[in-house]
Protein backbone atom coordinates (compact mmCIF):
# COMPACT_ATOMS: atom_id res chain seq x y z
CA UNK A 1 0.00 0.00 0.00
CA UNK A 2 0.96 3.52 -0.91
CA UNK A 3 0.65 5.88 1.84
CA UNK A 4 1.27 9.49 1.35
CA UNK A 5 4.96 10.52 0.79
CA UNK A 6 4.39 13.35 2.53
CA UNK A 7 3.86 11.66 6.06
CA UNK A 8 7.68 11.56 7.17
CA UNK A 9 9.04 14.85 5.68
CA UNK A 10 8.90 18.15 7.24
CA UNK A 11 7.83 21.15 5.47
CA UNK A 12 8.65 24.85 5.98
CA UNK A 13 5.46 27.99 5.41
CA UNK A 14 7.22 30.65 2.96
CA UNK A 15 4.33 32.30 2.23
CA UNK A 16 3.42 35.19 4.64
CA UNK A 17 -0.34 34.88 4.08
CA UNK A 18 -0.64 31.34 5.09
CA UNK A 19 -4.10 31.39 6.15
CA UNK A 20 -5.57 28.52 8.51
CA UNK A 21 -8.55 27.55 6.65
CA UNK A 22 -11.86 26.14 8.56
CA UNK A 23 -12.35 22.38 8.85
CA UNK A 24 -16.00 22.22 7.37
CA UNK A 25 -15.49 24.99 4.66
CA UNK A 26 -11.55 25.13 2.87
CA UNK A 27 -13.32 28.03 0.94
CA UNK A 28 -13.20 30.00 3.93
CA UNK A 29 -10.90 31.06 6.60
CA UNK A 30 -10.05 30.69 10.40
CA UNK A 31 -10.44 34.21 12.08
CA UNK A 32 -8.97 34.88 15.63
CA UNK A 33 -11.06 35.10 18.64
CA UNK A 34 -10.14 37.92 21.36
CA UNK A 35 -8.27 35.71 23.38
CA UNK A 36 -6.00 34.74 20.44
CA UNK A 37 -6.49 38.35 19.21
CA UNK A 38 -5.14 39.28 22.50
CA UNK A 39 -2.00 37.21 22.02
CA UNK A 40 -1.01 37.23 18.53
CA UNK A 41 -1.18 41.25 18.95
CA UNK A 42 -3.70 41.31 16.21
CA UNK A 43 -7.59 42.68 15.87
CA UNK A 44 -11.01 40.29 16.38
CA UNK A 45 -11.78 38.44 12.98
CA UNK A 46 -8.34 38.70 11.42
CA UNK A 47 -7.01 35.85 9.48
CA UNK A 48 -5.42 33.52 11.34
CA UNK A 49 -2.43 32.74 9.88
CA UNK A 50 0.81 30.19 10.06
CA UNK A 51 4.34 32.15 10.92
CA UNK A 52 6.25 32.41 7.99
CA UNK A 53 9.54 29.76 8.51
CA UNK A 54 6.99 27.84 10.83
CA UNK A 55 8.44 24.17 10.55
CA UNK A 56 5.28 21.77 9.89
CA UNK A 57 4.38 18.21 10.04
CA UNK A 58 1.34 17.28 7.43
CA UNK A 59 -0.86 14.65 9.08
CA UNK A 60 -3.34 14.75 5.72
CA UNK A 61 -4.09 16.21 2.89
CA UNK A 62 -7.60 16.72 0.91
CA UNK A 63 -7.79 17.61 -2.78
CA UNK A 64 -10.30 21.11 -3.49
CA UNK A 65 -13.01 21.52 -6.32
CA UNK A 66 -10.58 23.23 -7.91
CA UNK A 67 -7.81 20.73 -7.84
CA UNK A 68 -5.48 22.44 -5.15
CA UNK A 69 -4.16 19.94 -2.54
CA UNK A 70 -4.45 21.46 1.09
CA UNK A 71 -2.30 19.69 3.80
CA UNK A 72 -3.48 19.28 7.51
CA UNK A 73 -0.32 21.22 9.07
CA UNK A 74 0.70 20.38 12.49
CA UNK A 75 3.80 21.13 14.75
CA UNK A 76 7.08 20.02 13.71
CA UNK A 77 6.89 17.71 17.55
CA UNK A 78 6.60 14.74 18.90
CA UNK A 79 3.60 14.05 19.24
CA UNK A 80 2.46 16.72 16.84
CA UNK A 81 0.09 19.32 17.78
CA UNK A 82 -2.33 20.11 15.05
CA UNK A 83 -2.57 23.98 13.70
CA UNK A 84 -5.25 23.64 11.07
CA UNK A 85 -5.62 23.45 7.06
CA UNK A 86 -3.76 25.66 4.31
CA UNK A 87 -2.72 25.58 0.99
CA UNK A 88 -0.03 23.26 -0.17
CA UNK A 89 0.71 26.47 -1.88
CA UNK A 90 1.95 28.13 0.70
CA UNK A 91 4.69 25.89 1.83
CA UNK A 92 8.97 26.22 0.54
CA UNK A 93 9.35 23.68 -1.97
CA UNK A 94 5.80 23.67 -2.19
CA UNK A 95 4.03 19.97 -2.56
CA UNK A 96 5.59 18.95 -6.35
CA UNK A 97 5.62 14.81 -6.70
CA UNK A 98 4.16 14.00 -3.41
CA UNK A 99 1.74 10.93 -3.36
CA UNK A 100 -1.05 11.43 -1.76
CA UNK A 101 -2.16 7.27 -1.75
CA UNK A 102 -3.57 4.69 -4.44
CA UNK A 103 -6.86 3.80 -6.46
CA UNK A 104 -7.90 0.90 -6.60
CA UNK A 105 -9.86 -0.82 -9.28
CA UNK A 106 -13.69 -1.20 -8.06
CA UNK A 107 -14.88 -3.25 -11.40
CA UNK A 108 -14.21 -4.40 -14.42
CA UNK A 109 -15.88 -1.57 -16.57
CA UNK A 110 -14.00 -0.77 -20.06
CA UNK A 111 -14.59 2.68 -19.55
CA UNK A 112 -14.19 3.38 -15.64
CA UNK A 113 -12.06 5.46 -13.84
CA UNK A 114 -9.28 2.82 -13.84
CA UNK A 115 -9.74 1.06 -17.25
CA UNK A 116 -6.39 1.17 -19.74
CA UNK A 117 -6.60 1.00 -23.10
CA UNK A 118 -3.82 1.05 -26.16
CA UNK A 119 -4.50 1.45 -29.56
CA UNK A 120 -7.93 1.43 -29.57
CA UNK A 121 -8.25 -1.65 -27.44
CA UNK A 122 -9.07 -2.13 -23.25
CA UNK A 123 -6.44 -4.06 -21.62
CA UNK A 124 -7.53 -3.56 -18.29
CA UNK A 125 -7.31 -2.20 -14.88
CA UNK A 126 -4.58 -0.42 -13.31
CA UNK A 127 -3.76 0.33 -10.23
CA UNK A 128 -3.06 4.11 -9.90
CA UNK A 129 -1.59 6.67 -7.58
CA UNK A 130 -2.42 10.17 -7.29
CA UNK A 131 0.40 12.54 -7.46
CA UNK A 132 0.99 15.96 -7.17
CA UNK A 133 1.74 18.04 -10.43
CA UNK A 134 3.99 20.80 -11.16
CA UNK A 135 0.74 23.09 -10.75
CA UNK A 136 -0.05 21.75 -7.42
CA UNK A 137 -2.81 19.84 -8.86
CA UNK A 138 -3.29 16.38 -8.50
CA UNK A 139 -2.55 13.60 -11.30
CA UNK A 140 -2.39 9.87 -11.42
CA UNK A 141 0.45 7.33 -12.68
CA UNK A 142 0.02 3.68 -12.94
CA UNK A 143 1.10 2.36 -9.92
CA UNK A 144 3.83 0.02 -11.52
CA UNK A 145 5.72 2.83 -12.91
CA UNK A 146 6.00 4.98 -9.47
CA UNK A 147 8.98 3.76 -8.20
CA UNK A 148 11.20 4.24 -12.28
CA UNK A 149 9.50 7.67 -12.02
CA UNK A 150 10.65 8.82 -8.28
CA UNK A 151 14.07 7.13 -9.10
CA UNK A 152 14.20 9.74 -12.44
CA UNK A 153 12.99 12.71 -10.12
CA UNK A 154 15.57 12.07 -7.71
CA UNK A 155 18.72 11.84 -10.21
CA UNK A 156 17.42 14.84 -11.50
CA UNK A 157 17.28 16.80 -7.94
CA UNK A 158 20.61 15.26 -7.33
CA UNK A 159 21.87 17.36 -10.63
CA UNK A 160 19.82 20.71 -9.97
CA UNK A 161 17.01 19.73 -12.10
CA UNK A 162 13.27 19.81 -11.11
CA UNK A 163 11.90 17.25 -13.35
CA UNK A 164 7.81 17.25 -12.18
CA UNK A 165 4.39 15.53 -14.05
CA UNK A 166 2.14 18.13 -15.73
CA UNK A 167 -0.02 15.18 -16.86
CA UNK A 168 -0.38 11.44 -16.46
CA UNK A 169 -2.96 8.50 -16.24
CA UNK A 170 -6.15 9.44 -18.40
CA UNK A 171 -9.74 7.92 -17.98
CA UNK A 172 -11.62 7.19 -20.90
CA UNK A 173 -14.21 10.00 -19.93
CA UNK A 174 -11.36 12.32 -19.26
CA UNK A 175 -10.04 11.53 -22.90
CA UNK A 176 -13.45 11.69 -24.78
CA UNK A 177 -13.55 15.25 -22.92
CA UNK A 178 -10.41 16.72 -24.62
CA UNK A 179 -11.81 14.79 -28.09
CA UNK A 180 -14.90 16.45 -28.58
CA UNK A 181 -13.33 19.91 -27.27
CA UNK A 182 -10.50 19.59 -30.26
CA UNK A 183 -12.91 18.34 -32.77
CA UNK A 184 -15.39 20.77 -32.27
CA UNK A 185 -12.29 23.17 -32.24
CA UNK A 186 -13.62 24.74 -28.79
CA UNK A 187 -11.37 27.30 -27.59
CA UNK A 188 -8.46 26.52 -25.09
CA UNK A 189 -8.26 22.86 -26.56
CA UNK A 190 -5.16 20.95 -27.93
CA UNK A 191 -4.64 17.93 -30.46
CA UNK A 192 -6.25 15.09 -28.88
CA UNK A 193 -7.03 11.58 -30.28
CA UNK A 194 -10.00 9.40 -29.93
CA UNK A 195 -10.31 8.07 -26.48
CA UNK A 196 -9.27 4.51 -26.53
CA UNK A 197 -6.47 5.61 -28.61
CA UNK A 198 -4.19 8.06 -26.61
CA UNK A 199 -0.89 7.21 -25.45
CA UNK A 200 -2.40 8.68 -21.91
CA UNK A 201 -4.47 5.98 -21.02
CA UNK A 202 -1.92 3.22 -21.28
CA UNK A 203 -0.47 4.02 -18.02
CA UNK A 204 3.21 4.46 -19.58
CA UNK A 205 2.85 8.36 -20.76
CA UNK A 206 3.97 11.01 -18.64
CA UNK A 207 3.62 14.72 -19.84
CA UNK A 208 7.05 16.12 -17.62
CA UNK A 209 7.34 20.24 -16.99
CA UNK A 210 9.48 20.45 -20.32
CA UNK A 211 9.58 23.93 -21.77
CA UNK A 212 11.12 23.45 -25.06
CA UNK A 213 13.68 20.72 -27.31
CA UNK A 214 17.72 20.89 -27.00
CA UNK A 215 18.77 24.05 -24.42
CA UNK A 216 16.13 23.49 -22.03
CA UNK A 217 17.64 22.33 -18.86
CA UNK A 218 15.06 19.60 -17.78
CA UNK A 219 14.65 18.66 -21.61
CA UNK A 220 18.55 18.43 -21.77
CA UNK A 221 18.40 16.00 -18.79
CA UNK A 222 16.26 13.88 -20.04
CA UNK A 223 17.88 13.25 -22.86
CA UNK A 224 21.07 12.25 -21.36
CA UNK A 225 19.55 10.80 -18.41
CA UNK A 226 15.52 9.72 -19.37
CA UNK A 227 16.62 6.17 -21.08
CA UNK A 228 19.04 5.20 -18.09
CA UNK A 229 16.01 4.89 -15.57
CA UNK A 230 13.67 3.55 -18.73
CA UNK A 231 12.17 6.64 -19.96
CA UNK A 232 11.85 7.95 -23.63
CA UNK A 233 10.53 10.06 -25.89
CA UNK A 234 7.66 8.46 -27.98
CA UNK A 235 5.65 11.35 -29.56
CA UNK A 236 6.90 13.59 -32.40
CA UNK A 237 6.41 17.63 -31.89
CA UNK A 238 5.78 17.14 -27.94
CA UNK A 239 9.52 17.58 -26.07
CA UNK A 240 7.52 17.26 -22.84
CA UNK A 241 5.89 13.78 -23.60
CA UNK A 242 7.89 10.77 -22.23
CA UNK A 243 6.70 6.98 -21.54
CA UNK A 244 8.20 4.91 -19.55
CA UNK A 245 9.64 1.56 -21.61
CA UNK A 246 12.11 0.21 -20.32
CA UNK A 247 13.05 -2.35 -22.49
CA UNK A 248 13.49 0.11 -25.36
CA UNK A 249 14.77 2.53 -23.14
CA UNK A 250 17.56 0.07 -22.25
CA UNK A 251 18.12 -0.70 -26.23
CA UNK A 252 18.14 3.23 -26.97
CA UNK A 253 20.49 3.95 -23.87
CA UNK A 254 22.85 1.56 -25.29
CA UNK A 255 23.35 3.58 -28.47
CA UNK A 256 23.40 7.20 -26.73
CA UNK A 257 19.69 7.85 -28.07
CA UNK A 258 16.93 8.92 -26.15
CA UNK A 259 13.72 8.54 -28.43
CA UNK A 260 12.01 6.37 -30.71
CA UNK A 261 13.40 6.19 -34.44
CA UNK A 262 11.48 8.79 -36.56
CA UNK A 263 10.86 11.06 -33.75
CA UNK A 264 11.30 14.53 -34.42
Amino acid sequence: MTTGSYLDKTFVVENPDARIRRDDDLHSFVTLSASEAALAGGNVGDFKRIPVDTKIRVLGTRIGPNGVVYVQAATDANPPTTIGWTSSRNLRGQFVNETLGEVDPTDNDPRGATAAWAKGNFVGQKKLVNIVDSTLEVEQIALETLPAYLRLVAAAEQSKVTVALRSGFRTYAEQAYLYEGFKNHKAGFATAARPGFSNHQHGQAFDLNVGGFQGNPVYDWLSQNGPKFGFIRTVSGEPWHWEYRPEMAAQLAAKGKHKLAGIV
